[in-house]
């Protein structure tokens, strides 16, 4: 398959090759979950050899002028990561580029990290845990410019089906694409007008806490848990009517990396995008402008949810 041009902006058959590639790559690699290389980070949070290696060759194949994304690549050059770095080489290995990883490596350290011009907003494995625990994740992928010029990719793996479902949206093509497991042929995806009132959350502890609430409210309102940005999956899918992202209790901002493909593609798709005050969602470098939560839902279930979040 050869590596699509994507420059200067993600045009919609570019982006098709770009899926194709990671879901091939994505299935390649599926024997090898179960011996993946794992870290922890300061945060608490995980990373494993999936995530650097699938970050590597993502930004090999679609050549971004600037790149804001979630793995710090650099530290593959660090002595105390060594291991690490042989598990990454492995998976390289595997993907059958001519190419060395540190090769691969120095092209992206190399890259600017600044959100201006033609940028690109990559999270190669969103949602580890779903990762290690045979859940669902995905790998969400956004293409900026300064001109408001969007496209997004997610693809999905192990929901809702098993394998990497791919959702694509591009400027020149703002229709929903989607590309199953079992076709590499993109079709347009049909979204339903009218959904159920179910509501996406993420799993979690504390983002659960808002369910007991908001049924207290509305006993007919049911809930779909999820990892990562498949939440907006479900949506796309009409599986939910509605994601509520609760804002972090601790004041941390949420990374951009974690909801810009889901919010491009939602937004394509019809639904509104706003924060638990009703204003836009805005960025600022590699992080959401403030810690509001995050509501996306129809236009018609917007005034209600509001007016439910409004005193959470």
């Amino acid at each position: 398959m050869k590596t699509p041009s994507l420059s200067p902006t993600l045009s919609h058959p570019a982006a098709i090759l770009l899926a194709q590639k990671i879901q091939s790559i994505v299935h390649r690699y599926q024997a090898n979950f179960a011996d993946l290389f794992v870290q922890q980070k300061p945060n608490g949070s995980y990373v494993t050899s999936l995530d650097y290696a699938l970050q590597l060759l993502i930004t090999h194949w679609a050549r971004p002028s600037s790149l804001i994304a979630e793995e710090d690549i650099s530290l593959l050059l660090k002595p105390d990561h060594a291991a690490f770095k042989s598990a990454v080489h492995y998976l390289i290995q595997l993907s059958g580029t001519r190419h060395s990883l540190d090769e691969l490596i120095q092209a992206q350290c190399n890259l600017p990290k600044v959100p201006q011009g033609h940028y690109w907003v990559l999270d190669p494995v969103d949602g580890t845990k779903g990762l290690l625990n045979q859940e669902e994740f995905s790998t969400a992928i956004a293409s900026l410019t300064d001109t408001r010029s969007q496209s997004a990719i997610i693809g999905s793996f192990g929901y809702p089906d098993p394998g990497m479902t791919m959702f694509i949206s591009t400027q020149d093509h703002p229709e929903i694409s989607i590309i199953t497991p079992l076709s590499n042929t993109p079709e347009t995806l049909d979204l339903p007008p009218d959904g159920p009132m179910v509501i996406c959350l993420s799993r979690g502890r504390f983002q659960s806490k808002i369910a007991p609430y908001l049924q207290s409210k509305r006993p007919d309102i049911q809930f779909l848990c999820l990892h990562s940005q498949c939440k907006y999956v479900a949506l796309l899918l009409n599986h939910a009517c509605a994601y509520i992202r609760c804002p972090n209790p601790d004041g941390r901002r949420e990374y951009i990396w974690d909801h810009l493909p889901g919010i491009i593609l939602a937004q394509k798709a019809g639904f509104i995008v706003s924060d638990f005050k009703g204003h836009a969602i805005e960025t600022q470098g590699d992080t959401l402008l403030h810690n509001r939560g995050i509501l996306v839902c129809r236009p018609y279930h917007h005034p209600l949810l509001l007016s439910l979040l409004s005193s959470f």
